[in-house]
């Protein structure tokens, strides 16, 4: 189970040791200054914690149980599991040539989280399957989320692209790690679809919709040099002034064949997402992963008055533990009445018209066909128009 429990196992049985090293003393002060996680001192923790699993990795400081450092403001936490020292120290090879990493080879499995998503990191840990998934975990107090912009606004955006690139380049060449939000469960194990999934490339994404779309959310990265460049160039655009949506960047590049070569691709659906139910139907009765990113809210997260938007973890919570209920009882009526209830969603056909669609602003996706209504891009005003001649 999650919480105090993760010291000592984790889902399946798995020891977990605890390597963490003391930081940079940041002041009282200069963390009031500093509300959400700045540029700069972001890609400083992200380094910080990796370079501390690094260690532990090499077999440096303190074997086995390691120390647990904490502090109120921006300190972090980077667990890893004891199996990876071991295999470390074992000097096993890299996978090369673009294959799947070996199996019984970890693979490190990034993410992080802050006090106001305690209950969704419990709940993605607690169901973790896969003894081959090296946990490492940023934590920090409060990431500055802003409510009412989606998957938490710019401070989240900064922070995740560069734990993902300093991720990267703490890795050897051709190593495969793993990046994952926390409103994602494990309901088998993942390991296999991420062997096949990264295979002669740089990247596999999870789906945004059936048809196309990638989400961020789970995503296996290589270490390449085209998957570096790309990750690089994403960061840029997240840094430039009043950035869009760090997802819409990816897919930009991705469909605006702007991303140099970059080898990627899409896991099947089940590695599910809750927007695919928009032209995918319900969750696959063999479903391995669930990400809760589409949830019916009560109002818009947007809506300032009397909501605390997206930074209320309990909605995506509770469709978590509803559909694991769902697979744990092998009940397929209740499945399909799940998807329905949410494809029943009328913003759901706006985010899609929106995100893939007519609706879609920005450059042309060049990778789509011709007459494709995801295609055309353009300007607010010309996709604004679009959407009133459906």
């Amino acid at each position: 189970a999650a919480g105090p429990a993760l010291g000592r196992r984790w889902a399946g049985g798995t020891d977990v040791a605890m390597a963490v090293a003391p930081l940079l003393a940041v002041s009282a002060a200069a963390a009031q200054r500093r509300r959400h996680v700045h540029r700069s001192h972001g890609r400083l923790l992200c380094r910080r914690a990796l370079s501390v699993a690094s260690e532990a990795v090499a077999g440096e400081g303190e074997p086995g149980g390691g120390r647990h450092v904490h502090r109120s403001h921006g300190r972090l936490l980077c667990r890893r599991a004891l199996s990876v020292a071991s295999e470390a120290a074992a000097g096993e090879g890299e996978p090369a040539g673009g294959r799947p990493p070996k199996a019984g080879r970890n693979v490190g499995l990034h993410f992080f989280s802050d006090a106001a998503f305690k209950p969704l990191r419990d709940h993605f840990v607690g169901s973790l399957r896969d003894a081959e998934l090296a946990v490492c975990e940023i934590y920090l107090d409060d990431l500055g989320v802003n409510p009412f912009r989606a998957a938490g606004g710019t401070p989240v955006y900064v922070f995740k692209t560069e734990l993902l690139v300093a991720a990267l380049e703490a890795v050897e060449a051709e190593e495969v790690i793993v990046i994952s939000d926390v409103d994602i469960q494990f309901l088998r194990e993942v390991i296999p679809y991420i062997r096949e999934g990264i295979e002669g490339r740089d990247v596999c994404f999870q789906r945004e919709f059936h048809e196309l779309g990638v989400n961020i959310g789970f995503m296996a990265i290589r270490r390449t040099a085209a998957s570096l460049t790309f990750w690089r160039r994403v960061l840029e655009e997240i840094n430039q002034p009043d950035p869009m949506h760090d997802q819409k960047i990816v897919n930009n590049f991705l469909y605006g064949e702007m991303c140099d070569g970059l080898r990627w691709g899409r896991f099947p659906p089940e590695i599910w997402a809750s927007s695919q139910v928009f032209d995918g139907g319900p969750p696959p009765r063999g479903v391995a992963l669930h990400h809760a990113n589409w949830i019916v809210r009560d109002q818009n997260t947007w809506d300032a008055a009397g909501s605390v938007g997206a930074a209320d973890p309990m909605p995506k919570l509770k469709q978590l533990q509803e559909l694991r209920r769902i697979v744990e009882e092998d009940d397929d009526e209740a499945r399909m009445r799940f998807g329905q209830a949410l494809m029943a969603d009328p913003d759901l056909i706006t985010y899609h018209a929106r995100t893939i669609g007519v609706g879609r602003k920005g450059p042309e996706w060049t990778a789509l066909p011709v007459g494709h209504p995801g295609r055309p891009g353009g300007s607010y005003r010309e996709a604004k128009r679009r959407m009133q001649a459906r």
